[in-house]
């Protein structure tokens, strides 16, 4: 697509622009992910990694995704962000998004994830990704004027799923990371 960023994997293949089915996603032995078993992954915070390295979130990087991640995106630039935290950063995709001199920093808790992330990105100004929960971040003194958690409350709080305690812990955590007015 000519308005989707590319990301190539270690293959050479683009891997937005290419469109994936969600109801269906090969893992790495082709062998297909169902709604069920997906689900089971990605909503629980102790089953990231194998999330990422079985292809149950393969859907993100496909072209059905370009308007989510163009979305966020403009709305950093019409607000004048330069600074941006993403929490739940998977392979990176919404830094394709940003404009060059926005500082970036990807956190994920599924190292498979943040390897990939780096290695999509490996020689971008002012861009960082980091294996880590947003609790290793407490008390850093960095500091945010964005901090995106888009599509993964559900994996945040401490027990998985409906967790509205541990869902108030992280937006507390990310309310200390931002500059005033963020």
């Amino acid at each position: 697509c000519a308005i989707c960023p590319r990301i190539s994997n270690d293959s050479g293949d683009y891997l937005m622009g290419v469109g994936m089915n969600q109801k269906e996603v090969s893992d790495n032995a082709g062998s297909p992910i169902q709604d069920t078993e997906r689900e089971a992954l990605t909503s629980s915070s102790m089953r990231q990694d194998e999330a990422h390295v079985s292809g149950a979130y393969d859907y993100l990087y496909g072209i059905g995704m370009c308007a989510r991640y163009g979305c966020i995106a403009a709305h950093i630039r019409a607000m004048g962000r330069h600074k941006i935290l993403d929490l739940g950063c998977g392979i990176g995709s919404l830094r394709s998004y940003l404009d060059a001199g926005v500082l970036y920093h990807g956190i994920d808790i599924a190292p498979s994830a943040v390897l990939r992330a780096q290695s999509n990105f490996p020689d971008v100004a002012g861009t960082s990704f980091e294996c880590v929960d947003i609790r290793g971040l407490a008390g850093r003194e960095q500091t945010y004027d964005c901090v995106v958690w888009a599509g993964i409350g559900h994996a945040y709080g401490r027990t998985g799923g409906e967790d509205i305690v541990g869902w108030r812990e992280v937006l507390d955590l990310a309310n200390d990371l931002l500059l005033p007015g963020g």
